[in-house]
C-alpha cells in the first residue's frame, strides 16, 4: 500500500522539477491574463504597479540591483508600451517586511532613470503582501479614484485582482512579465533547477489565491 502512495508523490516530485510540468502549473494562472486591455490606456486610470519583491536589502533608494527581476521587468514592461504618460499618476506599492528601504522607493529611483516625471509617483510603503497593497492603496485613493490600471506579473494578477476588488477597486488588468515557455525539446522533460523553482512560486500562488477567497468570504 505504501508504495501505490509513494510513486504517485514521486512522479509529482520529479514532474515539478521539469520544464513540462513548472510550466503546465505556470499556464494556468496566465492563461487567464490576457494582454493590455483598452482600459490599460485610459489616462484617467491611475496606475497601480506592485512591487515583486528584493533579493537583498538595498544599501540606499537608489540600489536597483537589490530589486528582484520581476520588480524591474513589471516597470519596464510599462515603459516599453509607454503606458506612464505625462501626468498619468504612478503609484508603486511595497515596503520592507525587514523593516529597511521600501522596495517602492527604489522602484522609484529605476522609474526616473526611465525619465517618469518624479511628480507623478506616488509610494506606498506600508505594504508587506499583496492584501495590504490592496488596503494601503486604497487609504490613498479611495476618496479620489476607484478605477485603477493594476499592474503586475501575469501568473500574481489571479491574487492581487481578488484583493483590490475586495477594497472596492474597479480593476483594469495590466499583466506583464509572462514566464511561461511552450514545449520544446527533450529539455522540456528532464530536471532543471530553475523549474523548480517556477514550480514554487506557481504554487505559492495558487496557495495565495485560495486563502484570499477564504479571506474575503469571511470579512464583513
Amino acid at each position: 500500500n505504501t508504495g501505490w502512495v509513494t510513486t504517485p508523490t514521486l512522479l509529482v516530485c520529479f514532474g515539478l522539477l521539469t520544464p513540462l510540468g513548472a510550466n503546465t502549473l505556470v499556464q494556468t494562472l496566465e492563461q487567464d491574463s490576457a494582454p493590455a486591455p483598452a482600459c490599460s490606456q485610459d489616462a484617467s486610470r491611475p496606475l497601480v504597479l506592485l512591487s515583486g519583491g528584493l533579493d537583498r536589502s538595498p544599501s540606499n533608494e537608489s540600489d536597483i540591483g537589490a530589486l528582484t527581476p520581476s520588480s524591474s521587468r513589471r516597470l519596464y514592461a510599462l515603459l516599453h508600451n509607454k503606458l506612464i504618460t505625462p501626468g498619468r499618476p504612478l503609484i508603486i506599492s511595497g515596503g520592507n517586511a525587514d523593516q529597511g528601504i521600501p522596495e517602492s522607493r527604489v522602484l522609484r529611483q529605476l522609474a526616473m532613470l526611465g525619465r517618469v516625471s518624479p511628480e507623478q509617483i506616488i509610494t506606498e510603503e506600508r505594504s508587506t503582501s499583496t492584501w495590504d497593497n490592496a488596503t494601503q492603496t486604497a487609504s490613498l485613493l479611495r476618496s479620489k479614484q476607484n478605477s485603477i490600471a493594476l499592474v503586475t506579473s501575469a501568473r500574481h494578477m489571479k491574487r492581487a485582482r481578488e484583493a483590490f476588488e475586495r477594497q472596492g477597486f474597479d480593476v483594469c488588468p495590466v499583466p506583464v512579465d509572462f514566464v511561461y515557455v511552450p514545449p520544446g525539446g527533450l529539455g522540456y522533460v528532464l530536471p532543471q533547477s530553475f523549474a523548480l523553482i517556477k514550480s514554487e512560486q506557481a504554487i505559492h500562488e495558487w496557495l495565495g489565491v485560495l486563502a484570499y477567497k477564504l479571506r474575503a468570504s469571511h470579512s464583513p
